[in-house]
């Protein structure tokens, strides 16, 4: 009797962060928001930024985008000698958002989409005066895409979420919002959810950035108010007009390596629109 040969290598390449495969765990782990989405979920099903488990800020298919597709309908310019996208309207917009948001292949072998995978958002989630988020809506937003992705039965999940504004000086902006916050709120909540240690931390910044800031901190309570204690990292980077999140959830030795990489790994996919066009 002649041995079948055995079965291909299965799951994504390593990335950031990889491990072993597995089913969906039943209740995946609470997110901080990035933003809240454009429509409201269908009914029956809990809003994505009050689901439990996970974090952050600030991602029910993925979705692909050829290069030269991309590239057909952006114009592009250098910055600083590197190529970035010269983005003015909102088709342009979500183009460079879905080339760069990153899939579960991106962040190594072992994870899986999460549900929702993917967000189009169309507002930015931030701390009022009492640290409490809240939904802001951004004139100056052409377009905004979260993917979140995790590994099943275990507590790490990871976002990427990427913004893209109407001009340099609205993404800088943005960012510092952001900055604000962290040193505002060493607590926040959003509902139920709580988030506490929250504190900027200083790590070498990732070549290729007009500027970065990095958040850390522990989620103790998730949306449904039971008690958790999963630390993050959170790292936001501007080039541009674009603005780039990574979040790295429940997994300390490894997340700000990971969450890095996979920062520098969402510009240069915005970078290599320039190469890649014909």
């Amino acid at each position: 009797m002649t041995t079948p040969p055995p079965p291909p290598p299965a799951g994504p390449p390593r990335g950031p962060l990889s491990g072993s495969g597995g089913p969906p765990p039943a209740e995946p782990p609470a997110r901080r928001p990035a933003g809240h989405p454009d429509e409201p979920p269908p009914a029956g099903r809990r809003p994505w930024w009050r689901r439990p488990g996970g974090v952050l800020l600030a991602t029910t298919a993925l979705v692909a985008v050829g290069a030269a597709a991309l590239v057909a309908v952006i114009l592009l310019r250098g910055r600083d000698g590197d190529s970035t996208p010269d983005i003015e309207t909102s088709t342009q917009a979500r183009d460079v958002a879905t080339r760069a948001a990153l899939a579960p292949r991106d962040w190594g072998s072992g994870f899986w989409p999460a549900t929702p995978y993917e967000t189009t958002l169309k507002s930015a989630a931030v701390a009022d005066d009492s640290c409490r988020f809240v939904d802001q809506t951004d004139g100056d937003l052409l377009a905004g895409l979260e993917r979140d992705s995790e590994r099943p039965n275990t507590d790490v999940s990871v976002a990427s979420t990427v913004f893209v504004y109407n001009d340099d000086s609205a993404a800088e902006a943005s960012i510092e919002r952001t900055r604000s916050d962290t040193r505002r709120c060493p607590t926040e909540t959003d509902g139920k959810a709580k988030w506490e240690d929250v504190h900027a931390i200083e790590l070498a910044p990732p070549e290729g950035f007009d500027e970065v800031t990095t958040e850390e901190g522990r989620q103790t309570r998730a949306a449904s108010g039971e008690a958790t204690d999963l630390p993050y990292t959170l790292i936001t980077g501007r080039k541009g007009q674009i603005v780039f999140q990574t979040a790295v959830y429940g997994s300390s030795s490894e997340s700000r390596s990971a969450a890095v990489k996979a920062l520098s790994l969402m510009l240069s996919r915005v970078q290599g629109a320039r190469s890649a066009g014909p």
